[in-house]
């Protein structure tokens, strides 16, 4: 059972590691200036910093198991969703997204 949460923590970090060299370019290509970047970084940490006690009643009342499998899932959407994004708004909205999940 940790070996699961440590692979589901492993691809959750690799993900945001490897979208974080390329979010800048994309982000220019859907049309976002250079000062809008920290808009799109700062929608993922505030949201998850405001769902990680969210998560934690949700862990106890429904099982860590459910919280912890829409922590898996929940990231791949996001990821999705921000791969499909065709503005800057909608990449704000899925890296907010992406957050909400993964704040636990």
């Amino acid at each position: 059972a940790l070996a699961c949460v440590y692979t589901v923590v492993l691809i959750d970090m690799l993900g945001q590691a490897l979208t974080l060299p390329v979010m800048p370019f994309y982000a220019q290509q859907l049309g976002a200036r250079p000062h809008e970047l920290g808009s799109i970084f700062a929608a993922f940490a505030i949201t998850q910093v405001l769902s990680q006690a969210w998560m934690g009643w949700a862990g106890d009342r429904f099982g860590r198991r459910v919280v912890l499998i829409a922590a898996a899932v929940g990231p791949a959407i996001g990821f999705a969703v921000s791969a499909f994004s065709w503005s800057y708004y909608s990449l704000i909205l899925a890296r907010a997204l992406h957050g909400l999940v993964s704040g636990c």
